[in-house]
């Protein structure tokens, strides 16, 4: 985890990376507590709610 200065987690670069992260990536798809891996389907389907929402300008990297 990337850390600041005083320790605390530094989310900018987690929300930068979003979902397309090297690393494997877990999600909970409803409201109970149960994580499941991010798989390519699911995360075109993230991808596809953001455009159809008019939201696809904050999946543009800086």
């Amino acid at each position: 985890m990337p850390l600041t200065a005083t320790g605390k987690v530094d989310k900018r670069p987690l929300r930068r990376d979003r979902w397309e992260a090297g690393d494997p990536v877990w999600w909970r798809p409803g409201r109970d507590l149960a994580y499941e891996p991010l798989d390519a389907g699911r995360a075109a389907a993230l991808r596809a709610e953001f455009e159809a929402n008019g939201r696809a300008v904050v999946l543009r990297n800086p």
